[in-house]
């Protein structure tokens, strides 16, 4: 691959978009959203949005309820928890915003 990033980390990069891939009927529109890393031009860029989204990011979120507290893996979009010998998991509905009702 060539490149290996920091996950959140910030980056200024040369870039050059991909060639689209056919819809065969079943790809969301974001899978032709893809570039080609062409150059790092910077690491540890300054950018004070990304900065403080990736700040966000890197915080831990917990769901905290009466049985035990589980945390959001962001990655997978699902929250973890191990109460006693069980482990858990619940899902995180696409779209929705880091919360459970």
């Amino acid at each position: 691959w060539g490149y290996s990033f920091e996950p959140h980390g910030v980056y200024k990069l040369l870039v050059k978009k991909a060639k689209p891939l056919e819809d065969l009927g079943y790809m969301r529109p974001s899978w032709n959203n893809r570039y080609y890393v062409l150059e790092v031009l910077e690491e540890h860029a300054k950018h004070s949005e990304l900065e403080a989204l990736s700040a966000y990011l890197k915080t831990p979120k917990y769901l905290h309820t009466d049985k035990g507290d589980f945390l959001l893996n962001r990655e997978y979009q699902y929250y973890t928890a191990r109460i006693d010998d069980y482990a858990f998991t619940l899902d995180v509905d696409e779209g929705s915003d880091e919360s459970c009702t």
